[in-house]
């Protein structure tokens, strides 16, 4: 009987061990965003405000990842008119409702998700899709027509795991 007991606890723990995965997309690499600095914002050819932003990215990703970004939630939705990623850039912008007129400001917060990395490069882990998150939040003032400035530019990255 003791017997019949050890041999079920042996099978049952091998089955655990061997279904255990580790986490080679997040562990393993750490964060997506090394780096996000504000570069400029300027009216776009459309006269529609655009942010510029600088990225420095974990290299393992590779460019496609970044393009494939989603708005997190319906404000984000709202305020953003377009959104355009690569590796080493970002370029917001923004809707007409949301810039301020001459000599006002507006505290901003944009929330950008990025997929899982098992999507785009060989790693794995378990449980359901990953995300990381992207957050955004500054000052936006028109100092004068047409000119604007943004101050107190923050950003966050957030990993959301998958459930298990």
């Amino acid at each position: 009987m003791k017997l019949k007991y050890l041999l079920i606890l042996a099978t049952v723990t091998s089955f655990s061990l061997t279904s255990c995965v580790k986490d080679t997309c997040n562990g393993a690499l750490g964060n997506t965003f090394q780096s996000v600095e504000y570069n400029s914002a300027l009216l776009n050819g459309d006269s529609l405000v655009t942010i510029n932003v600088s990225l420095a990215t974990l290299d393992d990703l590779p460019a496609d990842y970044f393009t494939d970004v989603n708005p997190l939630d319906e404000h984000t939705d709202v305020i953003t008119n377009s959104v355009t990623v690569t590796k080493t850039n970002l370029e917001l912008t923004l809707t007409d409702s949301i810039v301020p007129t001459v000599n006002e400001n507006v505290d901003l917060i944009f929330n950008f998700v990025f997929g899982d990395r098992r999507n785009y490069i060989d790693c794995q882990h378990s449980g359901s899709s990953d995300s990381y998150l992207l957050e955004l939040v500054f000052n936006l003032e028109q100092v004068e027509e047409g000119v604007f400035e943004v101050s107190d530019f923050n950003w966050n990255e957030i990993f959301a795991a998958g459930h298990l």
